[in-house]
């Protein structure tokens, strides 16, 4: 049987079942499928993430090897964790740490800003920007940027993580959290306006002139 199918069986089998649920039932009766189930969910999400520290994909996939490794050996650890996707990565961070990653040398979002990317002060249009519907764009522009900024923006645009759970993940204050998602849309809506202009798709019922 293909993977894919495989993936699918797993999908309809524990549809509407929670981290948590799944991680008490295999904890319980150590059914294997439970924790594929979470592997699938999470593995692919993870490994996006971790990558951008990494720069490196064959180091990525060990460490997202490592965090569901550290699963297996302590699933009760991660049961008392609101959120099993920060939890995770959490554990690919530190790990990431251990090893030593290079940093980049890519621009800063404050460096940007101070180069007249600073110019969009209309809080209706940064606010009502239908983030969603220009992700490609999102990822083009967010990979120009340092990592601790990629990062920060890779959670908050993609995995829709709330700014207390980037600093829980990232260790860094949620002020820096907030501050720096505020500049990425600052820089990406003026990206987006110069490359899209009167198209850009606005929340109509927020932003109509």
């Amino acid at each position: 049987m293909k993977f894919s199918v495989l993936l699918d069986l797993f999908k309809k089998k524990y549809k509407g079942k929670t981290d948590h649920w799944l991680l008490e039932n295999w904890v319980n009766t150590n059914d294997d499928d439970m924790y594929c189930e979470l592997r699938n969910r999470y593995a692919q999400r993870v490994f996006s993430f971790l990558r951008i520290r990494a720069n490196n994909d064959d180091l990525a996939e060990d460490i997202v090897q490592h965090c569901f490794t550290a699963l297996v050996l302590y699933p009760k650890s991660f049961m008392d964790k609101e959120n099993i996707f920060s939890y995770i990565c959490q554990v690919g961070i530190y790990e990431l740490i251990r090893v030593g990653t290079k940093q980049s040398s890519l621009s800063s979002l404050d460096s940007l800003l101070e180069e007249g990317f600073d110019l969009i002060e209309d809080n209706n249009i940064i606010e009502n920007i239908i983030w969603d519907d220009y992700k490609k764009d999102l990822l083009e522009i967010i990979s120009e940027l340092k990592i601790e900024h990629r990062e920060i923006c890779h959670l908050y645009f993609f995995e829709k993580q709330k700014p207390r759970e980037i600093s829980e993940i990232l260790g860094i204050s949620v002020k820096k959290v907030t501050n720096t998602i505020y500049k990425a849309q600052q820089y990406a809506a003026k990206r987006l306006i110069e490359k899209y202009g009167k198209d850009l798709h606005i929340m109509k019922e927020t932003y109509d002139q």
